[in-house]
């Protein structure tokens, strides 16, 4: 995707835009960019990860204001279960424990880092 967006850009503008990657866990993301790390662009797992880049003052706009709510998707790609299914889960209502909550994993008990996440730093150059 990425040389893709560089040709079409190159095409585009006549400049060369350039991205370095880090796919790292989202979590580390976050405190990277927090701590410092130049980025344009963030794809991060958690609601509370994107609050941490705004809490550092990086974010001068309320991000959650657009039509989607600040995410860009919300849609789970697995829901894996144990052979046999033996708790019946066949969707997130199955793993909520009560209507109005959302499952999401302790950030104290598990690695988001399994969750899609990156970010890039681009800088342009003619």
């Amino acid at each position: 995707m990425l040389p893709a967006f560089q040709r079409h850009w190159r095409e585009r503008t006549g400049e060369t835009v350039t991205f370095r990657e880090s796919y790292q866990g989202s979590g580390a993301q976050s405190r990277a960019i927090g701590g410092g790390f130049e980025a344009d662009v963030a794809a991060l797992s958690l609601e509370a990860e994107v609050d941490k880049i705004a809490q550092a003052g990086l974010i001068t706009h309320d991000w959650k204001a657009g039509p989607g709510g600040g995410m860009v998707t919300r849609s789970v790609v697995v829901i894996a279960a144990r052979q046999g299914n033996p708790r019946g889960i066949h969707g997130w209502d199955d793993l909520r424990p009560s209507p109005s909550s959302t499952p999401t994993p302790p950030v104290t008990t598990t690695s988001t880092s399994r969750a899609p996440s990156w970010i890039s730093s681009a800088s342009s150059a003619t």
